[in-house]
């Protein structure tokens, strides 16, 4: 049976991040920012900490705690711990920066 998790995309605009699994298959199905990413903790100058890797994102809950999903570097200021991909792949719809921000901090 397949399964369909929401981790963005509900009840906003844009963000929208759907995991698909069926049995050991996991795809993630984009990966956007919504129009209101982090306007509740960064405005104008102040933005997530670069050299803190995902450690800001994930403390605020701005990207998803994806088991498998991040890599090693992006996990070494966080409390995610790392472990081998578990995601097999990930379909941007549109090539274009919004589906794909998320998964490069500070774009």
């Amino acid at each position: 049976m397949v399964k369909i998790k929401f981790y963005g995309g509900v009840n906003e605009i844009g963000g929208n991040k759907i995991l698909l699994e069926d049995k050991k298959t996991k795809v993630l199905l984009d990966f956007g920012q919504s129009f209101v990413f982090g306007q509740d903790y960064y405005t104008g100058w102040l933005a997530p900490r670069a050299l803190n890797g995902l450690g800001d994102y994930l403390c605020f809950n701005l990207l998803p705690r994806i088991e498998g999903l991040y890599s090693k570097e992006m996990l070494s200021h966080c409390d995610l711990q790392y472990c081998k991909p578990k995601i097999d792949a990930v379909f941007f719809p549109r090539p274009l920066r919004p589906h794909q921000s998320s998964t490069v901090p500070g774009s």
